[in-house]
């Protein structure tokens, strides 16, 4: 695949680092065909072919309109949080594929509300079917929170457990593909070469097209993100757009919150941010619900109408728009914007006098 096919893409989200032999799993729903990951400074970009994004939306569409729909993810959510609870009580130290296992029924039931599934409801005015949505969107909130408490923990308990027994570091696993992984526990293999690891941690570019995986380091690397961030991050902007989760028209100073600084406790973040400032941040996590609380606006680079930022500026009452994908990468701190969350703009002015 030439670089010039990365012109086909959707921004689908940004992580804290997401582990290669996730990516690589292609029985997990969200990596399973035509997507791309690009990892650079403890940040996983995640964006899909187009293709994959109107496939995606279609199938949304189709979940979303069945009248049992709620019925049918609350049972879901149900299920996987009893299995998610099991695990926490359990006194077994679990091996790390069977985690794996666990993880791809999580993946199946959250991805279903990932905001490209509901990208054709976004403008949506049903009250009933906005009502429902929201109880989707809790359902969300509990999956995410869930599994941060407790699948992420076993799994990162179990990945301390491998690299102990193969003299290696925590954070190298974090490098490895799934296939190499399978190799290391089976086999005792370790990666040929550590310099190949090393290299992936400075940056790399994994994607599937279709069903085969590929990965890039060094230089090739590099020149797909160039490319990627030449669609996604214009230079210039001084005006931009997002979907609205919730209206009204406010002014204010920009203040970020951003998840993807290692070396930044977000806890730090939090506390800096004041009353009346406009919260802009990658998306609202239950660590920042104190500053979501006390902002007067809130901007957020992802999510649909599920999202969490979502649910809370409707719970709060301020204006909210969601889904603009560069907003922190266009915003900096002490910045004064105008959010017009009835049309779904973001305006940078002139600093008031």
């Amino acid at each position: 695949m030439q670089n010039s096919d990365f012109t086909g893409l959707e921004y689908w989200a940004e992580e804290n680092i997401i582990p290669l032999y996730n990516l690589s799993d292609p029985h997990q729903i969200p990596f399973r065909e035509n997507f791309l990951c690009v990892y650079k400074n403890n940040v996983s970009r995640l964006y899909f072919f187009r293709e994959r994004w109107i496939a995606e939306s279609e199938k949304g569409l189709a979940f979303f309109q069945n009248k049992d729909f709620l019925k049918v993810y609350a049972e879901q959510t149900q299920a996987i949080l009893h299995k998610l609870e099991a695990l926490h009580l359990s006194k077994e130290r679990e091996d790390f594929f069977r985690l794996m296992e666990i993880l791809r029924e999580w993946q199946q039931i959250y991805f279903q509300t990932e905001a490209v599934r509901l990208e054709k409801f976004k403008n949506e005015t049903d009250r009933n079917i906005l009502a429902d949505l929201e109880n989707v969107a809790r359902c969300r909130l509990k999956l995410r929170t869930s599994a941060e408490e407790i699948l992420f923990e076993q799994m990162y308990l179990a990945l301390k457990r491998v690299a102990e027994a193969r003299s290696l570091k925590v954070n190298d696993l974090f490098f490895y593909t799934l296939s190499e992984m399978e190799d290391l526990m089976q086999h005792g293999n370790k990666v040929v070469h550590g310099r190949r690891v090393e290299e992936r941690k400075k940056g790399y570019a994994f994607w599937r097209d279709n069903t085969d995986g590929h990965l890039e380091v060094g230089k090739r690397a590099q020149r797909i993100a160039e490319t990627v961030d030449g669609l996604f991050l214009p230079k210039g902007v001084t005006e931009f757009c997002g979907t609205v989760a919730n209206r009204g028209k406010v002014r204010g100073e920009v203040q970020l919150i951003l998840h993807d600084q290692p070396d930044n406790d977000i806890h730090v973040q939090v506390n800096r941010f004041h009353a009346g400032q406009i919260l802009v941040t990658e998306m609202t996590r239950p660590q920042t619900i104190i500053a979501c609380r006390k902002a007067k606006a809130i901007i957020t680079d992802e999510g649909g109408i599920t999202c969490h930022a979502a649910i809370l500026s409707r719970e709060i009452g301020v204006p909210c728009i969601i889904g603009t994908k560069i907003a922190t990468k266009v915003l900096k701190n002490g910045d004064y914007v105008e959010v017009d969350a009835n049309k779904g703009m973001i305006t940078i002015l002139p600093q008031p006098i």
